[in-house]
């Protein structure tokens, strides 16, 4: 954690990520629940409820930690990868494109993000855009490759030539 929290904030911390590690969701939302608002806007609290909420599968929760997280911590790619992740959840495909482009533009060594973005670019029809950053992602990270042949958000690849 970077920030000095009061020893008081910093054990719910610990006690959320601990019930996280062992599936307690319940238990540990009600630690995070249990934090100071004035400490809620911080990005180590931040990334334990992002954690939770991408567990729980609250893709409107984590909708808004992403936001807060790219905004708070804006060097950190995964802000980047959860807020696009989430606004795709929630069928938000062109949000998650302007996201993830960001993302791109800042982290362009991040296979992660080029690859999230051609799923987003696929989804929305634009292939050749698609196969760039395809190209790219399985440059930087030969294993998502394989990810993408079962890829669901890649299907308008399937019947293309790639």
């Amino acid at each position: 954690m970077t920030k000095a929290f009061p020893i008081r904030i910093a054990s719910r911390l610990l006690a959320a990520d601990g019930y996280m590690d062992i599936k307690m969701f319940d238990e540990a939302r009600k630690e995070l629940d249990s934090i100071p608002v004035e400490y809620r806007d911080v990005p180590d609290y931040l990334w334990l409820r992002h954690r939770l909420t991408f567990a729980e599968q609250n893709w409107s929760e984590a909708l808004d930690v992403g936001r807060k997280l790219c905004a708070l911590a804006p060097d950190e790619p995964e802000s980047w990868v959860s807020y696009a992740y989430a606004a795709r959840e929630l069928q938000q495909v062109e949000l998650a494109r302007r996201v993830a482009d960001k993302g791109v533009e800042m982290f362009p060594d991040q296979p992660l993000l080029a690859y999230n973005l051609a799923c987003y670019e696929c989804l929305l029809g634009n292939l050749d855009r698609t196969r760039d950053l395809l190209t790219r992602a399985f440059s930087l990270d030969g294993k998502l490759r394989q990810e993408a042949m079962a890829d669901t958000d890649l299907t308008g690849l399937w019947y293309t030539r790639y």
